[in-house]
C-alpha cells in the first residue's frame, strides 16, 4: 500500500516535519497543523505516472467530499498537498504539470 507511509518508515516521517516544509505550511494554515495522510506515487522512467486529478476535498469516486471544513462560513484552505520528488524530476523524466486556475475552480472528472 502506497498511504500513510509516515507511520511506518522513520525517513518519510522525518521529511514531513522538516522545517522548511513545516515553515511554508504554517505561512498558509497557521501553526495548526496535521498530517492527515501521506501517498506515495511511483512514476518510473517511460511510465506515465498518476492520471490529472484534483485532490481539493478528496471526493474521489462519487463526488462526495471525503473532508470537510468544520465552520461552514470559512472561505480558507483546509488542505494542501506537498509534492516532493525523491529522485531527479525533469521536464523529460517526470516533471508535474499543473492546470492553470485549478485553486480557483473545481473541475471534478
Amino acid at each position: 500500500m502506497n498511504y500513510d507511509r509516515h507511520f511506518d518508515i522513520p525517513e518519510l516521517s522525518r521529511h514531513i516535519m522538516h522545517p522548511t516544509i513545516l515553515k511554508y505550511l504554517r505561512g498558509i494554515l497557521g501553526n495548526d497543523l496535521l498530517c492527515w495522510r501521506s501517498e506515495w506515487f511511483a512514476k518510473f522512467p517511460g511510465g506515465r505516472g498518476p492520471e490529472w486529478h484534483q485532490v481539493r476535498d478528496y471526493s474521489y469516486t462519487d463526488g462526495s467530499p471525503l473532508i470537510v471544513p468544520t465552520q461552514t462560513d470559512w472561505n480558507a484552505y483546509i488542505d494542501l498537498t506537498v509534492w516532493t520528488a525523491f529522485t531527479p524530476a525533469t521536464k523529460e523524466t517526470a516533471c508535474m504539470r499543473f492546470l492553470p486556475g485549478s485553486h480557483k475552480k473545481f473541475y471534478y472528472d
